[in-house]
């Protein structure tokens, strides 16, 4: 049996991925951007990305660095890993902006 149903964090009933985030192809293109190829807040807007998009998921991306950290070093499935390969300062609240 197949189940069928929009992806979900399941935290809350009813809560869907797609309620607080952009499609799957939008996050997945911003987040090769940012992560991967080490592009700017600006450089991805450039590429016609929605600013609104683009801060959101940047926002997330650094806010949760911390919970990188925590855990070991995972395997790195791309020429570019969080860990050794991303430097993001995470202690006194430090961000790039805002």
């Amino acid at each position: 049996e197949v189940i069928n149903r929009p992806p979900s964090a399941e935290l809350e009933p009813g809560q869907l991925d797609q309620d607080s985030l952009p499609d799957y192809d939008t996050l997945d293109a911003i987040l090769e951007l940012y992560v991967e190829r080490d592009f700017s807040f600006e450089s991805i807007v450039e590429k016609g990305f929605l600013e609104a998009d683009v801060k959101r998921v940047l926002r997330l991306v650094d806010l949760n660095e911390y919970k990188r950290r925590q855990g070991p070093i995972g395997v790195r499935l791309t020429q570019r890993g969080f860990g050794r390969d991303r430097r993001y300062p995470i202690t006194n609240g430090w961000s790039l902006g805002e």
